[in-house]
């Protein structure tokens, strides 16, 4: 896990970038990233919802890769916004699932939707990209 600082501004834009294997563990590994990030300067409830969505983002990511692939997620904090990314191998578009039809999984885009200003996917030249815009965990003094 690195802090990277974007624009010189580290308090008001400090970023998130890891890379985790395609394995069903990432999905915890991430949330507990986000969970270790945030808890550095104090959050309020809106950190279990962004902790949510980053979950279900790389899940549907692992699902997408194949063994021996890797997932990147990204966390960009400006202001109100955090911007989640998550990069895979596959080209394929995320694809929403009909939920009533789905007992235990296939929900993972509709609670994404749910706790997002946005989001979205985006091909890249290998996999692709789904992003999400969420509100940010505010500081606390």
């Amino acid at each position: 896990m690195t802090l990277i600082a974007l624009g010189g501004r580290a308090e008001a834009s400090a970023r998130l970038d890891c890379d985790l294997p395609a394995e069903p563990s990432s999905a915890c590994m991430a949330r507990a990233r986000v969970r270790g990030h945030y808890a550095l300067r104090g959050s309020d409830d809106r950190l279990d919802d962004l902790e949510l969505v980053v979950g279900e983002l790389v899940a549907n990511a692992v699902d997408a890769s194949t063994d021996g692939q890797r997932v990147r997620v990204r966390l960009a904090h400006e202001h109100a916004h955090v911007l989640v990314e998550v990069f895979d191998h596959s080209s394929l578009p995320p694809v929403r699932r009909n939920a009533e039809l789905l007992a235990v999984r296939g929900r993972g885009l509709e609670i994404v939707d749910a706790l997002t200003s946005a989001w979205g996917w985006y091909p890249t030249s290998f996999g692709k990209v789904v992003w999400a815009l969420c509100p940010a965990p505010s500081a606390q003094p």
